[in-house]
């Protein structure tokens, strides 16, 4: 009996341990933003989205808000487009709420930097 009322508070720290430590203090409206053109979706249009997504918001709403995995409401379109020349490419628009999180509760610390140099 004592185990598993042990076990059960245990489980019960270990789910509050592995619960985010951190909440949305501040969503802004949607950016939406295209990447560029090319010819493979995954290895050209997916990141060249992400890319645009992220200076589009830091213009927008400064560099603390410019996480795609912070961001709520997200949304990736990819779809292949006839180019001038005839040929088709991928192109991938991304719109999200991009978020400023804190960290909630958790006092980090400080780093110090040791003068002695380390060798092996």
């Amino acid at each position: 009996m004592v185990k598993l009322r042990f076990l059960g508070v245990l489980s019960a720290l270990c789910m509050l341990a592995a619960a985010p430590a951190q909440a949305a203090t501040d969503c802004k409206p949607a950016v939406t933003a295209k990447g560029k053109t090319f010819i493979s979706r995954t290895l050209g249009a997916y990141p060249s989205s992400l890319f645009a997504w992220r200076a589009a918001v830091k213009e927008k709403h400064g560099s603390p808000y410019k996480s795609w995995r912070r961001a709520s409401n997200r949304q990736i379109d990819c779809k292949q487009v006839v180019i001038e020349s005839g040929k088709k490419r991928w192109v991938c628009t991304r719109t999200a709420l991009p978020c400023k999180y804190k960290v909630a509760g958790i006092k980090l610390p400080s780093l110090a930097c040791k003068k002695e140099a380390v060798s092996s």
